[in-house]
């Protein structure tokens, strides 16, 4: 009997099998994870790579009960008549529902996956190395967790029971790796990977061992329940341990490299930020150039903009967008924070207070928030009066003021008659 193609045989399991409702599910929580609820951009690509990984914090337990539920099944609605005339096998019946499941899955994720990649690449993400292996490695992870559920519910079959069995092991699994070893927590397909807050380079080396641990525990758990001999699964199972136990071994510096030019700084003229922001310059230049044109020429005021807490400069920062570019908090949010390191000093907490009404005051002359009022109502009357002097009185105040937080002196501030 001539057996019909495997896409054929794939693409009638996926239809008539959990694929079909599995993929827009999927899809759902990835969007969800990756963008979350705001819809913020999600770059640049390290990011869109971390927020892919971290979508198998839900999508995971979810696949690998799907997948459990399935092949728990004995007889697949529709699929039976439909494939009747085509006898399988124990490895061709397990790796047709598992990889019908691994697919529908990968497809899920695909969606939002690409929408996010269409979107970084759209506003220059910038793109340190070996971010990809992230990705490649979760859609591993996935055909993992999806064989995982095969084998509990090839084991089980019971449906319901299938799905609660694969949910209980797989987060018991999760639990027993998460408080063991931490380098094994990259070889576990719930549990995201950790990097460090600066940017970084993803080494390869490391990457290319946990795909192979993926692949090879994915091929040993669908042998051991669809190869005759079993002992055939011990080939792959032996590769897993293997490369589990040299992971044992890692360092977190084995992991990451400090990504030294994604630190390097890119300017427009008076205003910088780091190679990793630099897709933010213009709307960061935006913001930061009318505050230091305000500003300019008074004694002890900033001259520029820069990535730092020192005080000497505005304070450029990680700007949250959304996925058209937009700020997600508003100019006066970040305008505020930029002025922050200069308006507070780095005095002692009696001196801060004695200066909360004045530094109030000079927060509201510089940036214009009014809403800044709200944190400390007794600025309003300073605020009015320093409005009602001229614009050389004003910045004369103002340099008072930086005088007083650089020597962290609250006497210094004149008062306003």
């Amino acid at each position: 009997m001539i057996r019909p193609p495997w896409t054929r045989l794939l693409w009638v399991e996926y239809r008539c099998g959990a694929g079909i409702v599995l993929t827009p599910v999927a899809a759902v929580i990835s969007w969800l994870d990756i963008f979350g609820a705001d819809a913020e951009w999600p770059g640049p690509w390290l990011t869109l790579a971390e927020r892919t990984r971290g979508t198998l914090v839900f999508l995971a337990p979810l696949v690998a009960a799907v997948a459990a539920w399935q092949a728990s099944r004995e007889r697949r609605r529709d699929v039976r008549g439909l494939l009747a005339s085509t006898p399988r096998d124990r490895l061709h019946r397990t790796g047709l529902s598992w990889a019908s499941i691994a697919l529908a899955s990968a497809l899920g994720l695909l969606v939002p996956l690409l929408a996010g990649a269409v979107l970084v690449a759209w506003h220059g993400g910038y793109g340190g190395s070996g971010w990809w292996w992230l990705i490649l490695n979760t859609f591993l992870a996935l055909g993992l967790v999806a064989a995982f559920g095969t084998v509990v519910g090839t084991l089980v079959p019971r449906p319901v029971l299938a799905v609660a069995t694969g949910a209980v092991a797989y987060f018991l699994w999760a639990v027993l790796v998460e408080t063991g070893v931490p380098q094994l927590s990259l070889l576990l397909p719930y549990v995201p990977p950790r990097l460090p807050w600066e940017p970084v380079d993803v080494r390869g080396g490391p990457q290319v061992l946990a795909a192979l641990w993926f692949i090879a525990v994915t091929v040993a758990l669908l042998a051991l329940v669809s190869v005759r001999p079993k002992r055939w699964a011990a080939v792959p199972a032996a590769g897993a341990v293997a490369i589990a136990v040299v992971f044992c071994g890692f360092a977190s510096a084995d992991f990451w490299a400090p990504d030294q030019r994604a630190l390097e700084l890119v300017c427009r003229d008076r205003v910088c930020t780091t190679r990793d922001d630099a897709h933010l310059l213009d709307k960061i230049n935006a913001m930061a150039k009318p505050l230091l044109d305000k500003v300019s020429g008074i004694p002890g005021a900033p001259t520029s903009a820069m990535p730092e807490d020192s005080g000497r400069y505005l304070r450029v920062y990680g700007m949250v967008i959304s996925w058209r570019g937009e700020p997600m908090r508003g100019a006066l949010h970040y305008r505020d924070h930029m002025v922050a390191p200069v308006l507070s000093g780095q005095c002692a907490e009696a001196v801060t207070r004695a200066l909360r009404v004045q530094r109030v005051a000079a927060l509201m002359w510089w940036t214009g928030d009014h809403s800044t009022l709200d944190w400390e109502p007794r600025a309003a009357d300073l605020v009015e009066r320093l409005n009602r002097l001229d614009v050389a009185a004003q910045r004369r105040w103002f340099a008072q003021y930086l005088d007083a937080v650089r020597r962290c002196d609250s006497s210094a501030v004149a008062a306003i008659p």
